[in-house]
């Protein structure tokens, strides 16, 4: 049965009773908020940070990426007009040769809302765009083949430097990590000049190269595209 406190004093239980009672039923609640807290704000930090540093959750936790794209042309020359006519309204643009054709996108990013947020701020603007999005698996290359899973995360965590959820101190000790594990390999001499190249791009803050080897990381890597 429960009690009131009117109730309480009225069946005669003393100070000494109702503060047992109190602590009693506060107890809990204490235990929950300071497990709650110890989780979130030390536990989960210090694990996401493991492995010298490196955001292991976030890369670990993305496996896809979304390219918003507002145009498509046989021809490079109007691509490269289209990048410039989007610069003159203050909208970036970037285009890459895909087998024979030329894209156009304005950003990529892991975070499907993001580019949906960007993709109806393109559309206040009248500018039609579409979202793809590509699966972050290599299709069968030999020439990296051993190295697949690392560069899968390699290329995740570009995209997440320039997004601002890994760091670029993060990135440079998953390069150096890579490197010295495959540095006696001549057939991943390419992966890591654009790797390298990247870097370069980042600590000069040149969005357009930093997307620019973004693109070419995941053209090179072959990443299997499964939506337009």
């Amino acid at each position: 049965m429960r009690y009131t406190r009117l109730e309480l004093k009225k069946n005669g239980l003393s100070k000494f009773e109702l503060g047992i009672l109190y602590f009693i039923l506060i107890i809990p609640i204490v235990s929950i908020m300071v497990g709650w807290a110890i989780t979130n704000f030390i536990i989960l930090p210090k694990y996401s940070l493991k492995n010298n540093g490196v955001n292991t959750i976030a890369i670990n936790k993305a496996n896809k990426v979304y390219l918003l794209q507002v145009g498509v042309f046989t021809n490079e020359t109007n691509a490269k007009s289209m990048v410039q006519e989007l610069n003159k309204i203050g909208i970036y643009g970037h285009y890459y040769k895909d087998n024979e054709i030329y894209r156009v996108i304005t950003d990529v990013s892991t975070d499907l809302n993001f580019i949906q947020n960007k993709k109806l701020e393109l559309e206040k603007k009248r500018i039609d765009s579409i979202i793809r999005q590509l699966d972050i698996k290599n299709k069968n290359n030999q020439q990296v083949e051993k190295t697949t899973d690392y560069i899968n995360k390699l290329i995740i965590a570009q995209i997440l430097v320039k997004d601002g959820q890994v760091s670029q101190e993060q990135f440079n000790q998953m390069l150096k990590e890579f490197y010295n594990k495959y540095k006696d390999d001549n057939k991943i001499n390419d992966v890591i000049n654009i790797l390298t190249d990247y870097q370069e791009a980042i600590k000069s803050n040149n969005q357009d190269k930093v997307i620019y080897y973004i693109v070419k990381s995941m053209n090179y890597y072959n990443v299997v595209q499964t939506k337009y």
